[in-house]
């Protein structure tokens, strides 16, 4: 690994060979883009950003400051990286956020406190140990998340979506995969897949509003048996049962019958076009 003094070398546009080490300042965003491979991301106690090569052939890529942000990139004037893909750690001080971009790319971030955004087309995002906000888009991939404190917004057009242990807005969806939420707080939920089951585990916060919305699957919800909420549910083809008492609210309408479970203050709404909703406490 190349270790340079950088005060005089990262000024504003400047370039740093590969496998090196680079300054991070207070303030600094740390952006990877337009790499493929697999992309791994951990913290350490330093202020510094520090890229090394796991394998494959890391020529063409560089890292280059432009004001509050450091970007690991290829070489190519136009961004685009013409060698064959790359296996690459980037470690960065916790506080740093980060974003990630790249069209064929794994991504694997752990400990980072600053938030994190990534858009790939196709690859698999998975996330451990994080604070801060949660912004992860793949077209064609898993999500996994795991202990984050934070607002998370997790989308795959083809697969599954997995939070875990997680504390914060939720706004999750897939086009083609499970969505599985399990251990999590929050007071503002919305989870949605066309194809696809959704299971839920975690409590209902006073005052806190709970959408879910399957359409070729079915619904799950692991409830503390003293959940208290105004609940809305709607099946077109399939059946609704639940082991928590539930008050009825006058007659159903239009396929929506309402309840009220406990003290009712939470609001949690359910609807599955094509299968079954049901509301327990044992998750079976």
């Amino acid at each position: 690994m190349i270790v340079l003094t950088l005060a005089a070398v990262m000024t504003a546009g400047a370039v740093v060979p590969r496998d090196t080490t680079a300054e991070v300042r207070a303030g600094d965003r740390v952006v990877i883009s337009n790499v493929s491979g697999e992309i791994r991301v951990e913290v350490w106690d330093r202020p510094l950003l520090a890229l090394a090569t796991q394998a494959g052939d890391p020529r063409g890529l560089t890292v280059s400051r432009s004001g509050n942000e450091l970007r690991v990139h290829p070489l190519d004037r136009r961004g685009r990286y013409r060698g064959p893909d790359v296996d690459i750690v980037v470690r960065i001080p916790s506080t740093a956020p980060v974003e990630i971009q790249g069209r064929s790319v794994d991504v694997h971030v752990v400990g980072v406190g600053g938030g994190v955004r990534a858009r790939i087309v196709s690859g698999d995002i998975d996330t451990e140990d994080t604070a801060g906000v949660l912004d992860l888009s793949t077209m064609d991939g898993k999500i996994r998340v795991v202990r984050a404190r934070g607002a998370v917004s997790a989308r795959s057009r083809s697969d599954d979506v997995s939070l875990t242990d997680v504390e914060g807005v939720v706004d999750v969806g897939s086009g083609n995969g499970n969505i599985r939420l399990d251990g999590i707080t929050t007071g503002d939920l919305r989870a949605e897949t066309w194809d696809g089951d959704v299971f839920y585990r975690g409590g209902l916060v006073r005052g806190g509003t709970y959408r879910i919305s399957v359409h070729d699957g079915d619904a799950v919800l692991v409830l503390p048996e003293r959940s208290g909420a105004t609940v809305s549910v709607a099946t077109f083809d399939g059946e609704f049962s639940s082991d928590l008492p539930l008050t009825m609210q006058g007659r159903a309408r239009g396929g929506v019958v309402e309840f009220v479970m406990g003290d009712g203050g939470a609001v949690l709404e359910v609807k599955a076009f094509d299968g079954d909703i049901r509301l327990n406490t044992s998750g079976r």
